[in-house]
């Protein structure tokens, strides 16, 4: 057999040409696939130590919520507090109303009072300033 520059080869050095260059490109795909899987696995690495992080965090402000949630009010004791505060603006207000009531009724017979007073006053001016003519003409 004659390769590619002229010489001529053996059959046998022919097929071992062929297997060392099997051989080489295997070897080659097997360090390109095994540098593959290392750095698949240092990158699964670095994330699981980043996701381990993260879920350290989460933890973290779980344990704070459910440590702060104590400190809430709750929605019955909400409720019942200002239920109560709630009763209180209420008799205020009642009371409220019942005095500006109470102090309307007053005014008014404060102005009627005033009106009897003036007309009583105005009625002794007029006997007193008769009877006085009365009683002077004589």
């Amino acid at each position: 057999m004659i390769d590619g520059h002229g010489d001529q080869v053996t059959l046998k050095e022919f097929i071992n040409t062929l297997f060392k260059a099997s051989n080489d490109r295997m070897d080659a795909y097997w360090l390109a696939h095994n540098a593959e899987h290392e750095r698949l696995s240092e990158q699964l690495e670095r994330d699981t130590k980043n996701l381990s992080y993260r879920l350290e965090g989460m933890n973290e402000l779980r344990a704070q919520v459910q440590q702060e949630r104590g400190n809430f009010a709750t929605r019955d004791m909400l409720d019942a507090r200002t239920s109560s505060i709630q009763e209180r603006i209420e008799e205020v207000s009642r009371r409220l109303s019942d005095s500006e009531r109470l102090r309307a009724n007053l005014d008014g017979r404060f102005t009627m009072l005033g009106f009897a007073l003036f007309g009583a006053s105005v009625i002794l001016n007029i006997a007193v300033s008769i009877i006085t003519n009365l009683f002077l003409k004589r």
